[in-house]
């Protein structure tokens, strides 16, 4: 791959092979040690789009590793996969595409990608996109900006987006969109109510409660855990008020099934730990 005087058919093959090799943890830096992140970088240039999907793929799973964070943010990649996450149409390019940026997200540099690349923006601008209403395409998408959340600096970023309505559009997200969106934006709403003003918004929009209700209720324990993970991160240092709108809209009454009523110790103790908080007066 150090020569890209090979055919382009040949460079995507082998951009499949280093994906594949990438899978194992060992052979991530390996590769970008090997100076192979160039080359990938030349392919995504070529506009055609097996070939860029070759190298978008083997850039998702080399993008894994912390260590080679820098080799990538250094590269030049930020910008293109910005823009063909801003430009494409095709779902399985855009999906390897916002995947890299979730991974880079996780890392130290996730504020670069948010004030020099205003990656918040361009995500929200493709979420919003009727043409791409795809699960796995909004799924990518919400995954990120919930990554993004977990960053208290980064979170007036995503306050911020439609014109300071995010919440509400979250709101939107949770409550009618396919079910990993569902979950991711509950995950987004959650770190987001660790600001007191976002929390007083958010129980104000009653439909939040009546969607961690039906997560609740949920026959899959991933969604009963992040439903109970919600309502905790809402009563965290909550005034009475939102201890109170809790209690009206009959969360209470799930809450205390899912101490005795599951075989998952981590939900039974969130859901006692919940029923604490909301019997202190």
């Amino acid at each position: 791959m150090s020569n890209f005087s090979y055919t382009l058919k040949v460079c995507s093959q082998a951009a499949y092979v280093i994906r594949n090799l990438a899978s194992a943890d060992e052979n991530q830096t390996k590769f970008v040690e090997c100076g192979v992140l160039p080359p990938l970088y030349a392919i995504l240039l070529t506009q055609q789009h097996s070939s860029m999907l070759a190298s978008l793929a083997a850039l998702r799973n080399l993008s894994i590793h912390p260590k080679n964070e820098i080799a990538i943010m250094s590269g030049g990649y930020p910008d293109l996969l910005s823009n063909i996450i801003k430009e494409s149409k095709f779902p399985d390019m855009l999906s390897h595409a916002i995947g890299t940026i979730r991974n880079l997200c996780t890392q130290e540099q996730h504020e670069t990608l948010v004030n020099q690349y205003n990656i918040p923006s361009v995500l929200a601008e493709k979420m919003g996109q009727e043409e791409l209403r795809n699960e796995q395409i909004q799924g990518e998408i919400t995954s990120c900006l919930a990554v993004l959340a977990s960053y208290e600096k980064v979170r007036p970023a995503l306050i911020a987006l439609y014109d300071n309505k995010f919440l509400e559009v979250a709101v939107n997200w949770a409550e009618k969109g396919f079910n990993e969106v569902r979950y991711n934006t509950l995950g987004i709403l959650g770190y987001l109510s660790e600001n007191e003003e976002c929390r007083e918004q958010l129980i104000n929009f009653t439909r939040i409660l009546e969607v961690v209700k039906n997560f609740l209720q949920s026959p899959e324990a991933p969604y009963v855990h992040i439903g109970l993970w919600a309502i905790q991160q809402l009563l965290n240092n909550a005034a009475d008020s939102v201890k109170q709108a809790i209690r009206n809209c009959g969360l209470e009454l799930l809450v205390k099934r899912h101490t005795v009523n599951h075989d998952v110790k981590e939900i039974s103790d969130t859901a006692s730990k919940i029923l604490v908080i909301l019997t202190t007066k």
